[in-house]
C-alpha cells in the first residue's frame, strides 16, 4: 500500500487508483481516514488495526481544531469558532 505525501503538509498523506480516492491525515496520536467510497477507506485502516493498536472512533466531526459538517454527500470544513 503505497501512499504520496503531500509537498505542502507532510500530515496528508493520498492514494488515488482509477476514480476512487483515500486520504490519511496524521496529527501526534490522531489519525483521519476518507475517502470517496467506504470500500476504498476500510482497506487501508484495517492494514492499520492489524499493524497498530488503535481504536476506531466512528465518524470524526472535529479533528485539530477543523470541524467537519456532513451535508448530503460533501463534507463541509469550518472554522468558524475562530471568527
Amino acid at each position: 500500500m503505497i501512499f504520496s505525501t503531500n509537498d505542502v503538509d507532510g500530515c496528508v498523506h493520498t492514494k488515488s487508483k482509477n476514480s476512487e480516492c483515500v486520504i490519511i491525515y496524521l496529527y501526534v496520536d490522531d489519525i483521519l481516514i476518507f475517502g470517496t467510497c467506504d470500500d476504498i477507506v476500510s482497506k487501508p485502516n484495517y492494514f492499520l488495526e492489524y499493524k497498530l493498536e488503535m481504536k476506531d472512533m466512528a465518524e470524526a466531526s472535529v479533528i485539530v481544531v477543523v470541524r467537519l459538517i456532513r451535508k448530503g454527500d460533501s463534507i463541509l470544513l469550518s472554522q468558524e469558532q475562530y471568527n
